[in-house]
Protein backbone atom coordinates (compact mmCIF):
# COMPACT_ATOMS: atom_id res chain seq x y z
CA UNK A 1 0.00 0.00 0.00
CA UNK A 2 1.37 3.33 -0.89
CA UNK A 3 1.72 6.12 2.08
CA UNK A 4 0.11 9.32 1.59
CA UNK A 5 2.48 11.99 2.26
CA UNK A 6 1.35 15.06 4.06
CA UNK A 7 1.64 17.99 2.42
CA UNK A 8 2.90 19.72 5.90
CA UNK A 9 5.64 16.93 5.70
CA UNK A 10 6.35 18.32 1.82
CA UNK A 11 6.86 21.89 3.81
CA UNK A 12 8.55 21.03 6.56
CA UNK A 13 10.90 18.57 4.29
CA UNK A 14 11.56 22.22 2.31
CA UNK A 15 12.13 24.36 4.63
CA UNK A 16 14.63 21.91 7.15
CA UNK A 17 16.97 21.66 4.00
CA UNK A 18 17.18 25.65 4.07
CA UNK A 19 21.05 26.78 4.26
CA UNK A 20 20.03 28.23 7.86
CA UNK A 21 16.88 25.89 9.19
CA UNK A 22 14.21 27.38 10.98
CA UNK A 23 12.92 26.40 14.56
CA UNK A 24 9.57 24.67 13.32
CA UNK A 25 6.95 25.65 15.69
CA UNK A 26 4.40 22.99 14.48
CA UNK A 27 0.28 23.38 16.22
CA UNK A 28 -3.11 22.65 15.81
CA UNK A 29 -6.18 20.70 17.06
CA UNK A 30 -5.53 17.17 18.01
CA UNK A 31 -5.51 14.77 15.33
CA UNK A 32 -5.14 16.34 12.69
CA UNK A 33 -1.41 14.65 11.18
CA UNK A 34 1.54 16.93 13.20
CA UNK A 35 3.28 13.78 14.68
CA UNK A 36 2.32 11.87 11.34
CA UNK A 37 4.36 14.56 9.75
CA UNK A 38 7.02 14.57 12.02
CA UNK A 39 7.64 10.89 11.42
CA UNK A 40 7.68 11.27 8.12
CA UNK A 41 9.92 13.99 7.27
CA UNK A 42 12.18 12.29 9.84
CA UNK A 43 12.25 8.97 7.86
CA UNK A 44 13.06 10.67 4.66
CA UNK A 45 15.49 12.72 5.53
CA UNK A 46 17.22 11.77 8.74
CA UNK A 47 19.88 10.03 6.55
CA UNK A 48 20.61 13.45 4.79
CA UNK A 49 20.40 16.16 7.56
CA UNK A 50 21.21 14.75 10.86
CA UNK A 51 17.99 15.00 13.26
CA UNK A 52 17.40 14.24 16.94
CA UNK A 53 13.56 13.06 17.43
CA UNK A 54 12.47 12.93 20.68
CA UNK A 55 8.65 12.96 22.43
CA UNK A 56 7.62 15.24 25.18
CA UNK A 57 5.27 12.81 26.36
CA UNK A 58 5.68 12.20 30.12
CA UNK A 59 8.73 14.64 30.69
CA UNK A 60 8.11 16.26 33.91
CA UNK A 61 10.71 19.20 33.40
CA UNK A 62 11.84 21.49 30.93
CA UNK A 63 15.42 20.70 31.89
CA UNK A 64 15.12 18.20 29.65
CA UNK A 65 14.86 20.13 26.41
CA UNK A 66 18.27 21.46 27.89
CA UNK A 67 19.32 18.53 27.51
CA UNK A 68 18.21 17.70 24.04
CA UNK A 69 19.74 20.91 22.68
CA UNK A 70 23.17 20.08 23.55
CA UNK A 71 23.33 16.82 22.39
CA UNK A 72 21.55 18.03 18.92
CA UNK A 73 24.06 20.71 18.68
CA UNK A 74 26.86 18.44 19.68
CA UNK A 75 26.25 16.34 17.03
CA UNK A 76 25.08 18.85 14.59
CA UNK A 77 21.87 17.66 14.55
CA UNK A 78 18.20 19.30 13.93
CA UNK A 79 16.34 19.14 17.09
CA UNK A 80 12.48 18.22 16.80
CA UNK A 81 10.54 18.13 19.76
CA UNK A 82 7.34 16.57 19.12
CA UNK A 83 4.65 17.15 22.32
CA UNK A 84 6.41 19.74 23.25
CA UNK A 85 3.64 21.38 24.90
CA UNK A 86 3.56 18.75 27.49
CA UNK A 87 6.82 20.07 29.69
CA UNK A 88 6.10 22.19 32.14
CA UNK A 89 7.47 25.73 31.24
CA UNK A 90 8.79 24.54 27.58
CA UNK A 91 8.32 28.27 26.25
CA UNK A 92 10.47 29.59 28.89
CA UNK A 93 13.21 26.90 27.74
CA UNK A 94 13.05 27.44 24.28
CA UNK A 95 13.25 31.56 24.88
CA UNK A 96 16.18 30.93 27.43
CA UNK A 97 18.18 28.60 24.68
CA UNK A 98 17.01 31.07 21.58
CA UNK A 99 18.60 34.38 23.65
CA UNK A 100 21.73 32.14 24.34
CA UNK A 101 22.67 30.72 20.88
CA UNK A 102 21.46 34.60 19.39
CA UNK A 103 24.38 35.96 21.85
CA UNK A 104 26.64 32.99 20.75
CA UNK A 105 25.85 34.37 16.70
CA UNK A 106 24.26 31.18 16.84
CA UNK A 107 22.32 30.53 13.15
CA UNK A 108 18.84 29.99 14.84
CA UNK A 109 15.49 31.45 13.40
CA UNK A 110 12.03 30.54 14.70
CA UNK A 111 8.88 29.50 12.20
CA UNK A 112 5.31 28.56 13.46
CA UNK A 113 3.74 26.37 11.25
CA UNK A 114 -0.51 26.06 11.96
CA UNK A 115 -2.42 23.07 11.19
CA UNK A 116 -6.12 23.99 10.82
Amino acid sequence: MKEIVLEISKILKERLSAKTPLIQVIQGPRQVGKTTALIQVYQSMHKKIPMHLVSGDGVSSAIWILEQWQIARTNKQILIIDEIQKIPGWSEAIKTLWDDSKKRKGKVRVNRIEFT
